[in-house]
């Protein structure tokens, strides 16, 4: 059993979503987003760049899939996430990916944090994790609690039904996988490597029109880590 960290290729421009849900701080935190829904019209942060099958939604930590995710791949999602139909240049092709799933399965006496400098986030990033191989399900996405990132895990399920591996036996692109544990190497578990916030990563490569945007957005989830 193994799991992993899911993240973004930066590569890639990403989705931006109507600027006044990113001035409400509309973030994906593990609420259902179902209700009321009606197909949100968005559009291409860089509309020259390559597009992937996964591309980031500027709305807090979400992902956006297109069509092709959505044939190959809905029936699995659906087991732990809600799939929110998008617009995009008028056609409903792409879809917000929302994960409703957290899983209690961190080993909270062992797992060892970092905290964010200059503040009082003692949790702001895990350093060493360590999993209760008991608790890690065997659905295709989980949130922990309290916690925005997106982790998924191999050795659980059938190989046909992991989605590390249907993202990799179909090529969809636009996702990384980052192994974080391993229940055969329980004693010794990867560490993270210090790296520069995704967040502020973020607000880096954002045009100067949307980087007072996304400063909100990471005031949101500072204050309100989901």
């Amino acid at each position: 059993m193994r799991v992993f960290l899911i993240s973004l290729e930066d590569k890639y421009g990403g989705v931006y979503l109507p600027q006044e849900k990113l001035s409400e701080g509309f973030i994906l935190n593990g609420t259902s987003r179902t209700e009321g829904w009606k197909p949100l019209p968005v559009s291409w942060a860089k509309p020259r760049r390559q597009h992937a099958n996964f591309e980031y939604a500027f709305c807090g930590q979400s992902y956006v899939i297109d069509g092709s995710v959505y044939v190959a791949m809905a029936q699995i999602l659906r087991n732990s996430c809600e799939l929110l139909p998008l617009v995009m240049e008028g056609q409903q092709n792409h879809y917000l990916l929302n994960p409703v799933v957290r899983v209690d399965c961190l080993d909270e006496e062992r797992t060892k944090w970092r905290g964010l400098p200059g503040t009082n986030h003692s949790r702001y990033e895990i350093d060493d994790y360590h999993f209760i191989a008991s608790r890690v399900p065997s659905i295709p996405i989980f949130l922990l609690p309290d916690r925005c990132e997106l982790y998924t895990a191999t050795g659980v399920t059938r190989p046909d039904r992991e989605f590390k591996s249907i993202i990799e036996r179909e090529g969809f692109t636009g996702l990384k996988f980052r192994s974080v544990w391993s229940e055969s190497t329980n004693h010794e578990s990867p560490k993270t490597v210090s790296r520069t916030s995704p967040w502020l990563a973020l607000i880096q490569v954002a045009p100067p029109s949307r980087s007072d945007q996304m400063i909100r957005v990471l005031h949101v989830c500072l204050e309100y880590p989901c």
